[in-house]
């Protein structure tokens, strides 16, 4: 029983572990960064406890969502969607560049360029823009946020799958235990009954020794007798 309550124990911390780490704050900054058309104001976000495949395949997805011709250059790491549509933002076309930044342990980080045509967003000279550009980063966040739970969801789902494939496995081994109790109590039954038997079956081969000896010494005397007259007749 201890042994059962230690185990949930563990389990529950390191349940509540993964799921505190699927907990972003959401917190989007700026940050003069580079990139291919040179320096320029970018919003970010940092997603600790995340990794660069997971990120860059997601961000992939999610940046079509802007309709912009979209282009990737892996050489660099880059994506550029040209023409995109962001209406909260700007009536007009914009062009999005943006970057999946690998963290290694730390996590990884989202860099967006919003091209508003004279220069890139900022809080400072667009501060009507910046909610949205702010927006679609958190918007993002949360859904990478939803992946990490749901992937976290699966493992605990394949883990409990995993409980009950061991479980049934005991409950087999219980069920075959048993059988062999059974099978052996019937085969000590047996030679229970065998034991028994041969003990009767000695009691009366001592009897039937007894006898016979009494038989063997009647069978000696007739023949002393036999020879006796025989002794008596060659005389």
């Amino acid at each position: 029983m201890k042994t059962i309550v230690s185990i949930f124990i563990l389990l529950t911390i390191a349940y509540s572990t993964a799921f505190s780490q699927t907990n972003f704050e959401f917190k989007v900054l700026e940050e003069n960064r580079s990139m291919s058309k040179g320096n320029a104001n970018a919003l970010i976000v940092n997603l600790p406890n995340t990794s660069y495949k997971q990120v860059n395949k997601l961000w992939n997805k999610y940046i079509k969502n802007f309709k912009g011709k979209l282009k990737y250059n892996r050489k660099i790491d880059e994506y550029f969607s040209d023409n995109a549509e962001v209406k909260d933002m700007s009536e007009n076309a914009v062009d999005i560049i943006s970057k999946v930044y690998d963290n290694g342990a730390e996590g990884t980080t989202v860099a967006i360029w919003f091209n508003l045509g004279v220069t890139y967003l900022s809080a400072e000279k667009y501060p009507e823009r910046y909610p949205s550009g702010e927006k679609i980063l958190k918007d993002f966040s949360l859904l990478v946020s939803a992946d990490m739970i749901a992937a976290q969801l699966k493992e605990e789902e394949k883990r409990l799958e995993n409980m009950n494939d061991t479980l049934k496995s005991l409950e087999k081994a219980k069920v075959q235990s048993e059988a062999n109790i059974t099978k052996q109590k019937e085969i000590i039954t047996k030679a229970e009954a065998s034991i028994v038997k041969s003990e009767k079956d000695i009691e009366g081969n001592l009897d039937n020794q007894g006898k016979q000896k009494l038989n063997i010494k009647e069978q000696e005397k007739v023949i002393e007798t036999i020879k006796r007259k025989l002794k008596t007749i060659q005389k």
